[in-house]
């Protein structure tokens, strides 16, 4: 019987043959080391930082996105009932995820168990209490300036969660830029050690 399920999700910028340049290797990496028994990696193609950001194309893309998220996690709830649903999420994939717990209908919530976020666009003023998760792990880096160009999205990418509670631990990578969460290191050991 599969207990836990692992689903990691690529930012904006990566098609799936760059994402699965450290997909992948994540993947073994948690597959040995953390035990999953499955793991899914979200793929929803190359998406422009542009079209991600403009109002009304925007809009359409991170609703489309986000429901890819809503629907492969429903599913895998579906095809392993009681397994543990866990996630991790990189750049924009953090939005998509965020929004999934967050939008919608209850019944149509995404619910999660552990949630790691690396170089996260998601509100740094996040209330989790309502939140359907278990824990989330949040990797962030002061110097990351990809998420300091992202006005109108969120900064816990470079600031932490600053509404902290039980469900929530801030990691501060010092020096990490965007692309470091993408390699073999800190994050990926705290990622590992979170999801155990």
């Amino acid at each position: 019987m599969v207990s836990k399920v692992l689903c990691i999700i690529h930012g904006a910028r990566q098609d799936e043959r760059r994402a699965d340049d450290w997909m992948v290797p994540l993947e073994l990496k948690l597959r040995s080391e953390a035990d999953y028994q499955v793991v899914q990696r979200i793929h929803y193609g190359w998406t422009s930082g542009v079209a991600f950001r403009f109002p009304i194309v925007g809009w359409f893309v991170r609703r489309n996105r986000t429901r890819l998220v809503q629907t492969t996690v429903a599913d895998l709830h579906e095809k392993y009932p009681g397994a543990r649903i866990d996630v991790i999420a990189y750049s924009a994939g953090t939005w998509f995820v965020q929004h999934s717990m967050m939008r919608g209908a209850k019944e149509r919530r995404t619910s999660l168990g552990r949630v790691v976020y690396f170089a996260s666009i998601v509100d740094q003023m996040t209330d989790w209490t309502d939140v359907p998760v278990e824990r989330v792990l949040n990797c962030y880096s002061p110097v990351d300036k990809v998420v300091r160009r992202l006005p109108g999205f969120g900064e816990a990418g470079n600031v932490g969660f600053l509404l902290q509670n039980e469900k929530v631990r801030n990691v501060e990578l010092p020096g990490y830029s965007h692309g470091d969460y993408t390699l073999p290191g800190p994050a990926w050991e705290a990622a590992r050690d979170f999801l155990v």
